[in-house]
C-alpha cells in the first residue's frame, strides 16, 4: 500500500480511485518507526528525522479527527527506548517538551483530549508536570482521544497486573477464580478505551515491539513501507480503507465485509438483545398500565439503577455514589408532585455541595426529572394512559424509524465525533414515524391533536436524549453505561431518549395542549 503524503490538508474517504463509503475504525493505534532512517536517507542526524516524526504526527492526528476516529494511540517512547545513546534520549525528552507547549491549545480547541499511558511519571520533574498540566487542560474533550504511549512497555505493564491480582489473592480480598479478561481490562493503563480495530506500523518492520500485547489480540495489523515521517494524511485513510475491506472473524468463521464488527455482534447474541428487548417491553406496558404503585415502584428501581450508572459515568467514589442513590430516593419517595419536582432541585444543589461535583448533581435532575414526568402523565385524571403510552411509545418509535430509514438511506452525518451512526436521513425517519404513531393516537385514542403537532419536536428531543448519553460516554471513554441488561449495555442506554422526550412531553401537558 503506497504512503505518499497528501496535500496538506487533503484526507480523503477511500483509497485513490475508490469507491464506496468508509467504514472508520473506532481506535486506531500506531507504531511510529523510521525516523532515523528517514534521517540516514538524507544524510541529515537523527535528531531531524524526529522533528520530521513529530510534524507526522500532528498531521496524523488532524487527520484522524476528520476521519471520525474516536482514539488514537501512538507509540511514541518505549521502555527499552532507554537503552538509545543519552544524547538521542534527551532530544526526544526536548522535543515532548516542545510539542506539549506548542500543540496543547491546539489539541483543547478541538476537542482533544490527551491521555498518557507508560510510566511518564518517571521521566524529569519538568516534564511530568507539564504532561500533568497538559492531561488537565484536555480531561473534560470528547472529540477524540489521542492517547501517547510514553516510557511505556506491555510486559511490564501485564506483570503489573499481575502482581496486583495476586497481592489481592493473597490478602484474602480477591477470589481467583473471579478473575476474568474484564478485571484485567480495567486495571491495564487503556482502562476504558475501546480495544485498538487497526494497528499500523510503519517503515516496513513487521513486529509489535512489546506494545499493546493484550489490547490488540483482535485488532487488523497493517505494515507499510512508508518512513513515519513521509506518513501523511491521505496515507491514513488509506489504511483505513485497507481495514474496510478486510473480513474481522474474531474467532469465528466469517464476517460481512466492509462492516464494522465488534466482539460478541453474533447472530446468538441478536437473538438475545431481541429477546431481553421483549421482555423490557412488556414489564414496561404491564407497569404502565396498571399504574399507581406498581409504577412508582418500577421507576425508583429504575431510577436508582440509572443514577448509579450515571455516577459510574463521571467515575466518582463509592461514598458519592451511594449518596447520590439515597439523595434521589428521598426525592422520588413523594410521587408526582410539584413539591417532588421542586425537592429535586434542591436534592441536586445538595448532591453538588456535598460531592463537590456539579455534574454529579445535575444527575439528580437528568434521572429524576423524567421519572417525575412520567409518573405525573400517567395520574393524569380521565387520559393518563394514553398520555404515558404516547410519550413512551413516540420515543420507540423515533430509534425505529432512525434506525431503518439511517441504514437503508444513509447521507450525511449529524455529528460524526459524538454518534458516528447518526444521519440526517435517520433523523427525518424517526420524526415522521413518531408522528404517524401519534396521528393513530388520535384517531384511536382520541389522543389531542395539539400532541400530534408537537410530536416531531419531542421526535427531536429523544435523538437529542441520544446524543447527550453518547457524549457522556464518549467522554467516559466506555461504550456502555451499563451491563445490567444482556445485548443492550445500562439502563441509561436504554432510556436515553426518554430522559429529554419525556419532561418536555409533561410541560406541554401541563401547558393545555392535552384538552
Amino acid at each position: 500500500m503506497s504512503g505518499a503524503p497528501a496535500p496538506k490538508g487533503a484526507v480523503q474517504g477511500r483509497p485513490a480511485g475508490g469507491d464506496g463509503p468508509l467504514v472508520v475504525p473506532r481506535h486506531v493505534a500506531i507504531i511510529m518507526d523510521g525516523n532515523g532512517r528517514w534521517a540516514k536517507k538524507r544524510m541529515l542526524p537523527r535528531i531531524a528525522g524526529h522533528r520530521k516524526g513529530i510534524e507526522a504526527a500532528r498531521t496524523v492526528t488532524q487527520a484522524a479527527g476528520e476521519l471520525g476516529i474516536e482514539v488514537l494511540t501512538l507509540y511514541a517512547f518505549s521502555t527499552e527506548n532507554w537503552r538509545r545513546p543519552a544524547e538521542e534520549v534527551s532530544d526526544l525528552m526536548g522535543l515532548l517538551r516542545h510539542f506539549i507547549q506548542s500543540d496543547i491549545d491546539e489539541l483543547a480547541k478541538n476537542g482533544v483530549r490527551l491521555r498518557i499511558i507508560g510510566n511518564y511519571t518517571a521521566l524529569a520533574p519538568d516534564l511530568v508536570a507539564l504532561i500533568d498540566g497538559a492531561l488537565e487542560r484536555t480531561v473534560r474533550n470528547s472529540k477524540m482521544t489521542l492517547v501517547i504511549a510514553l516510557n511505556y512497555g506491555s510486559q511490564a505493564e501485564l506483570v503489573s497486573v499481575m502482581r496486583d491480582l495476586a497481592n489481592r489473592a493473597k490478602g484474602g480480598s480477591l477470589d481467583p477464580e473471579t478473575i476474568d479478561e474484564a478485571m484485567v481490562d480495567g486495571m491495564l493503563d487503556t482502562q476504558g478505551l475501546p480495544p485498538p480495530d487497526l494497528l499500523i506500523r510503519t517503515s516496513g518492520e513487521q513486529r509489535l515491539s512489546n506494545f499493546m500485547l493484550w489490547q490488540l489480540a483482535y485488532a487488523e495489523m497493517l505494515f507499510v513501507d512508508t518512513l513515519w515521517p513521509d506518513f501523511g494524511a491521505q496515507a491514513l485513510a488509506n489504511a483505513v480503507a485497507e481495514f474496510g475491506a478486510r473480513e474481522r472473524r474474531f474467532g469465528g468463521l466469517c464476517n460481512t465485509k466492509n462492516t464494522p464488527f465488534r466482539p460478541g455482534s453474533s447472530s446468538s447474541e441478536l437473538t438475545q438483545r431481541v429477546l431481553v428487548g421483549a421482555i423490557l417491553i412488556v414489564v414496561a406496558v404491564a407497569e404502565v398500565w396498571l399504574g399507581g404503585t406498581a409504577l412508582w415502584v418500577l421507576a425508583t428501581v429504575g431510577g436508582l439503577i440509572m443514577i448509579s450508572e450515571f455516577a459510574g459515568l463521571l467515575d466518582v467514589s463509592d461514598q458519592n455514589r451511594r449518596m447520590s442513590m439515597y439523595a434521589f430516593e428521598q426525592s422520588i419517595a413523594l410521587g408526582p408532585s410539584f413539591f417532588a419536582f421542586g425537592l429535586i432541585a434542591g436534592m441536586a444543589i445538595g448532591t453538588a455541595m456535598i460531592s463537590r461535583s456539579l455534574a454529579l448533581g445535575g444527575g439528580q435532575i437528568y434521572v429524576g426529572l423524567p421519572i417525575l414526568a412520567l409518573l405525573w402523565l400517567r395520574d393524569q385524571p380521565g387520559n393518563g394512559l394514553v398520555l404515558t403510552f404516547w410519550a413512551l411509545s413516540l420515543v420507540w418509535a423515533t430509534d425505529i424509524g432512525a434506525f431503518f430509514s439511517g441504514r437503508s438511506i444513509g447521507g450525511p452525518k449529524i455529528a460524526p465525533a459524538i454518534s458516528p451512526s447518526k444521519t440526517w436521513a435517520g433523523l427525518i425517519g424517526g420524526m415522521t414515524c413518531a408522528t404517524i404513531l401519534a396521528a393513530c393516537f388520535h384517531f384511536w385514542f382520541g389522543l389531542a391533536l395539539p400532541l400530534v403537532w408537537i410530536t416531531p419536536l419531542l421526535a427531536v428531543a429523544a435523538q437529542g436524549g441520544d446524543f447527550l448519553e453518547s457524549w457522556m460516554k464518549r467522554r467516559a471513554g466506555v461504550k456502555d453505561s451499563g451491563t445490567l441488561l444482556p445485548g443492550h449495555g445500562g439502563v441509561l442506554d436504554r432510556l436515553d431518549g426518554v430522559v429529554t422526550a419525556v419532561p418536555l412531553a409533561a410541560l406541554f401537558v401541563a401547558l393545555g395542549l392535552a384538552s
